[in-house]
């Protein structure tokens, strides 16, 4: 079964150079009191644009898997990783206990368009 989410129905979170849209997966099957499907949680497309910066913040108890459509994006956390992500790899964090990071892209850089 197919189901059309129109643009307006999603939810849409606009911080400057930093866009999400929450696309609700679970939410668009009858009767489903959940915003997630199956193992999937929730699924955001996020753009960031040159100069954009999501500063340190904390994710627990959650598997986070980004993928890069384009661009590069720069990942620092309190693992001590510090490098660029783009459209070559998947970057997974296993943020059980808790993990600390920030992503941003450097002024004059390319969009970045991610999942």
């Amino acid at each position: 079964m197919i189901h059309i989410s129109k643009a307006n129905t999603r939810r849409k979170v606009s911080r400057g150079p930093f866009t999400s849209r929450f696309l609700p997966l679970g939410r668009l099957l009858p009767e489903w009191n959940d915003h997630g499907l199956a193992q999937i949680g929730r699924l955001e497309h996020a753009t960031l644009e040159a100069g954009a910066l999501v500063p340190m913040h904390m994710h627990q108890n959650e598997e986070i898997l980004s993928y890069l459509r384009k661009g590069t994006m720069l990942h620092k956390d309190s693992d001590e990783n510090d490098l660029g992500i783009h459209n070559k790899y998947f970057m997974l964090m296993n943020a059980g206990s808790g993990i600390y990071h920030e992503e941003g892209v450097r002024e004059g850089g390319e969009t970045v368009e991610m999942l």
